[in-house]
Formats: structure tokens, sequence, C-alpha cells
């Protein structure tokens, strides 16, 4: 007997996916340093809800929340920050500020990169949150920028991981990962991608 296996577009459309509850829950303008609730070097899934729409603006991944978290509150120059993107639409550095008052992050704490892929983007395709969405061509519909692919390709080849990658450019990884196939590039094994990690902790 055969089990049919079923995708994650399925899984997303009949509603089967059980997300885990939030393990905490805090207002990004409390954010105030890269360790804030002992965020620092933590790996996991962040949604940010905008309290007055009950609205999920921006659901990210990151092996560093708390880092990520201050990226979004205060880098102006990022184009991956919430900072710029809001800046963008044309509010000011103080608006954005009070902005962030209003909105609420939930951390679901978890370290496996494989885990962290699939509920991110089950929970980008669930909410659409639209600054996920902006920028990004294809399926999710943006089409304010296009992938410095060549880039990306250089950065990849020089060590850095498709994770990293999709965190500075605003993608998912597997969005990082299929452009880069699709330029023929040999991608590298976990065990390959472990030792790079450790030979720059090593120089550090």
């Amino acid at each position: 007997m055969t089990t049919k296996k079923i995708t994650l577009d399925e899984l997303i459309e009949q509603d089967l996916l059980a997300i885990p509850k939030a393990d905490m829950s805090f207002m990004l303008s409390e954010v105030i340093g890269i360790n804030y609730k002992g965020l620092g070097f933590t790996g996991g899934i962040y949604l940010i809800r905008d309290i007055e729409s009950d609205e999920i603006i921006y659901v990210g991944v990151s092996r560093d929340i708390g880092k990520r978290l201050l990226t979004h509150k205060s880098d102006k120059k990022s184009k991956g920050a919430l900072f710029y993107k809001l800046t963008q639409k044309g509010l000011s550095d103080e608006e954005v500020k009070n902005y962030f008052a209003y909105l609420e992050v939930s951390i679901l704490l978890e370290d496996r990169e494989s885990y962290q892929d699939i509920i991110e983007k089950y929970l980008i395709e669930k909410h659409k949150p639209k600054y996920n969405l902006e920028g990004i061509q294809g399926k999710r519909g943006g089409t304010a920028m296009e992938l410095p692919v060549k880039q990306i390709v250089k950065e990849y080849l020089a060590g850095a991981s498709t994770r990293e990658l999709g965190e500075k450019y605003n993608v998912g990884y597997s969005t990082i990962t299929h452009r880069l196939k699709k330029e023929g590039v040999q991608l590298r094994g976990r065990a390959e991608c472990q030792l790079i990690r450790f030979t720059d902790k090593a120089t550090v």
C-alpha cells in the first residue's frame, strides 16, 4: 500500500498544517538590543502584526532573531528592514518610530532550518503579509525589484549561505536556491556549509 504524498501548497490550501503557538510576544518598539529577551543568536520565525488593523504585515525567519528585529527597528538603509520600507512609503523617521508602538512581534522558537522554511512559507502564503510581497516577482505578486542574480551568485560562491542571502535581499531562501539552480550553480551540501561556518568562526 502506497501513501499519497501531499505538497506544501495542498497543506496550505486545505489548512492542514498545525503551527505551534507563539513562545513569546512583545511590541517592536520595546526591542532595545540584539539580546532582548534572550533572543540573540536564537533561531526561529517571527510575525509582525499591526494591532490596530489586526493584520500580519511581515513574516520572517532568522538564525539570530534579536539582531534581525533590531535591524527592522533601526536600519534606515537596508532594503530588507521594515524601517526602510516604511520610509519609502513616505513616512518620516518620527512617524515610523511612532508606528512601531502599534506593531506586535510574535516569536516561534525553532532552530531546525527545514522546519523554519516550511513554517515561514506556510505563514506567508496564509497571511500574505504586504511587506513580504513587495518586490518579489512571480506568484506572490511583487513587481518593484529585480533580484541582482549575478551578485547573488558571486556572494554564494564566496561562501554566503542561501539563508543569509535570503535575509539580505528580503526573499525566502527557496527563492535564492531557485535562482542559483537556474544559473547552473552547484549547490553546497550540508556538510560543506557546516565546514564553511566552522572555518569562518576559526578565523575570527
